[in-house]
């Protein structure tokens, strides 16, 4: 949060820490986003905006691992742990212990350890890769969640508690469609970063199963508060993925 802040760009809020020594405890002060504003805009040109935002945050970070060691790599451990224990298993926990939910899912268990093998594959590489490698937010959800506000008329980006160093893909698939997601590499070419289009959407592709699998968990806790509307969601990004 502090690089952040040192970055001036204005898209994460104001954080301060004179912490040097990490086993230290210290203050740490941060902004105040509580107020959250109506978007001022149409929702196109909203997202144009968060889009540039994003833009800034990675391109300043884009190859910079080492000025950001303290953030967690997004490597094969990293992604099998994701596939693994925050997610399938827990789904093939339920299945086990609940028979009324194993009789409308369990069908789909097959598909999703051996689709969580293959995202887990992919991804792994495009952290090898490092070409996109940058400082992730890695929780933006799309517009009905609260992590992208409006403050003082622009996209401010908030709780990054789960970020870590990762293909920036990962903070696009949810919060933009793939169409919506060229709004962004016209931000990158803006910014000098050179993508083609045909590999820009290739990795979006294998980074759109993301949200199934980071928010698997939180799906089925919904589901046990009687809401199954995320987790058919989540369902539904996995069968269009295996059907294109």
């Amino acid at each position: 949060m502090r690089i952040l802040t040192e970055q001036k760009r204005g898209h994460s809020p104001f954080a301060y820490s004179d912490l040097q020594d990490t086993s230290q405890t210290a203050w740490f002060i941060m902004q105040d986003i509580r107020t959250c504003e109506k978007i001022p805009c149409s929702v196109s040109v909203w997202k144009r905006q968060v889009a540039a935002a994003l833009a800034d945050i990675h391109t300043d970070n884009l190859g910079a691992a080492d000025k950001n060691s303290r953030l967690l790599p997004a490597d094969e451990a990293y992604w099998k742990h994701i596939t693994t224990k925050i997610s399938v298993d827990h789904f093939e926990k339920k299945c086990a212990s609940d028979n009324h939910f194993a009789g409308q899912y369990s069908r789909v268990l097959p598909k999703l350890r051996k689709t969580a093998e293959w995202f887990a594959t992919d991804m792994a590489d495009l952290y090898r890769d490092g070409t996109s490698v940058t400082v992730t937010h890695g929780d933006l959800q799309d517009m009905v969640g609260d992590h992208v506000r409006c403050f003082q008329g622009r996209p401010m980006i908030i709780d990054w508690g789960f970020s870590r160093l990762a293909p920036f893909y990962i903070d696009l698939v949810d919060y933009f469609t793939q169409e919506e997601a060229l709004l962004y590499l016209n931000e990158l070419q803006r910014r000098k970063v050179a993508i083609h289009r045909n590999d820009f959407e290739e990795c979006y592709h294998m980074a759109s199963l993301y949200p199934v699998f980071v928010y698997l968990y939180p799906a089925l806790a919904q589901y046990e508060r009687g809401d199954r509307d995320k987790l058919n969601r989540l369902l539904s990004i996995l069968s269009k993925h295996l059907s294109g």
